[in-house]
């Protein structure tokens, strides 16, 4: 019996110091250490990331057992072919290089602690989860909901408080992604939870549905969707019980209806008072809808395909290859050479914008994987992916609820990292 109890309070332990650097992260106010960070977001939260990553690498080298699992040994070849390029190419932003790095050392620290996780720590983590997501969304939410009722009040447009769904990242998209994870466990607890914890997942989920959908984040609503259905479908085809299979089912049905109604708002057509020229029209009809970030995010990816593919194939002294690409971190820097004329033109909302807009990653981790590290590093990257959704197909099909619930979150994650990086560049996610 003491034994038992020993094994809980050390997986209890490791559960929290996993979720540990999030949840600092995620301090909202003066107190939280991304307050004023503005541009330093990714770099101060790496820093503070691993900073909190250290007890729990002390607790893991302290263990007796020491049987590394195929993940955290993929995560240590995705390490390594990143270090082979950092040594090779010669970096031209010291200080993103070395972010980059840190921040896949982390994930290799974290993922090895996550596979110590028995059913009680699984248990444990997809509760916090759950208070991580509420801790990211509910402070921005209420300042959101106060802000439009004053400004309602006062005669102004409500509609312009939606500037606080940012959160304490600053951008709403990627507030939505860190959020994800956890609604989808809130899904699990909400179908299978008992008492405090089932309102708190159910929650969860309806906060992220309500913040994605007003921020909006579309990423977040069709992962939200594709992944509801998903579990759905796995867990019928299993022969779970209906109330294993239909909660997600439901979450994925609004976040699909709020998807198309947020397509459907935003594409209708409305006529410009005076004529316009053809670039100027198509720029319109582009970036007044949400449409419009899916052809930036097309441009993008072109631009970034053909900065890989520029690059020579052999390695060549201290210069880029194809085989390594870019090194760790120097997207942003190799990017404005290939940078397409129209992208320019949407981002900056046909050049109203005064200052150049930035571009820090492709808004997608699978093609900054490739340009950064090069065939080699995304070819290894597309490996973990694929072993990750294996995990979590096995995941879905056993009884475990908890396990259920955090391969939801990891599955959100896979298809949001296809339209953003919240696996390679936010230090959060």
């Amino acid at each position: 019996m003491n034994w038992l109890i020993k094994v809980k309070r050390e997986e209890g332990l490791i559960a929290a110091l996993l979720l540990l650097g999030p949840f600092l992260l995620a301090i909202p106010g003066p107190l939280g250490p991304l307050h004023q960070a503005f541009t330093a977001v990714e770099l101060t939260g790496t820093g503070v990331l691993l900073l909190a990553a250290l007890p729990v690498a002390w607790l893991i080298a302290l263990h007796k057992e020491h049987r590394p699992t195929l993940a955290p040994l993929l995560l240590c070849a995705l390490c390594f072919i990143a270090e082979l390029s950092a040594i090779f190419h010669a970096a031209t932003d010291t200080l993103e290089r070395d972010r980059a790095l840190l921040l896949l050392i982390t994930g290799v620290v974290l993922c090895f602690a996550s596979t110590k996780l028995r059913a009680d720590g699984r248990a444990i983590l997809g509760k916090l989860f759950c208070l991580l997501t509420l801790l990211l969304l509910l402070p921005p939410l209420a300042e959101a909901a106060l802000g439009a009722t004053r400004l309602f009040l006062s005669g102004g447009s409500p509609a312009d408080a939606i500037a606080t769904l940012a959160g304490v990242l600053g951008n709403p998209g990627e507030l939505s992604n860190a959020a994800l994870p956890g609604a989808l466990v809130g899904v699990m607890l909400m179908a299978r939870g008992k008492g405090a914890w089932r309102v708190l997942g159910a929650t969860a989920a309806l906060s992220t549905l309500l913040h994605a959908a007003f921020a909006p984040a579309l990423t977040t609503l069709a992962a939200a969707g594709l992944i509801g259905l998903f579990a759905s479908i796995s867990g019928k085809m299993n022969g779970m019980p209906r109330a294993r299979t239909r909660p997600p089912l439901s979450f994925a049905l609004i976040a699909l209806a709020l998807l198309a109604g947020r397509f459907a708002l935003k594409s209708l057509p409305s006529g410009p008072d005076t004529p316009a020229t053809n670039v100027q029209a198509t720029l319109g009809a582009q970036t007044s809808s949400d449409l419009g970030g899916l052809e930036v995010r097309k441009l993008i990816a072109g631009s970034s395909i053909r900065s890989l593919l520029s690059l020579p194939g052999p390695l060549n002294s201290s210069q880029p290859s194809q085989l390594l690409g870019y090194g760790p971190g120097q997207f942003v820097n190799a990017y404005p050479h290939f940078r397409d004329p129209l992208e320019i033109s949407l981002s900056s909302h046909n050049r109203t914008i005064k200052a150049e807009t930035e571009v820090e990653h492709p808004h997608s981790d699978l093609l900054l994987a490739f340009v950064e590290l090069g065939w080699l590093g995304g070819g290894c990257f597309i490996l973990i992916l694929l072993h990750a959704l294996s995990c979590v197909r096995r995941a879905l099909s056993r009884g475990d609820d908890a396990e259920a619930g955090l391969a939801m979150g990891l599955a959100g994650l896979i298809i949001a990292s296809f339209l953003h990086a919240p696996l390679l560049h936010h230090p959060l996610t």
